[in-house]
């Protein structure tokens, strides 16, 4: 049976923590979607002037629950994946 991992790093270097393992693509995608939220966060964490841009960008990750696999999306110096395995 294949299994799905989720994990993000910046391109060219080791992900800083293991990835995660899921038995679906959509639990995988969920997890995925709430790390890219939770690093949208930090980006934008005290930056009043970038509150319509965190907003929108927070918009487009939950549009990303739409996708089906494979999965990448760069933010910031970061790419959020999810691969079969």
């Amino acid at each position: 049976m294949s299994k799905y991992i989720a994990g993000w790093n910046m391109p060219g270097y080791l992900s800083e923590t293991e990835p995660a393992e899921f038995k679906t693509f959509y639990e995988a995608l969920s997890y995925i979607t709430e790390e890219l939220l939770r690093y949208v966060n930090e980006l934008y964490d005290g930056m009043q002037l970038d509150d319509v841009e965190a907003e929108i960008e927070e918009k487009q990750i939950l549009g990303l629950k739409k996708l089906e696999y494979p999965f990448m999306h760069k933010l910031g110096g970061y790419i959020f994946w999810i691969q079969r395995n």
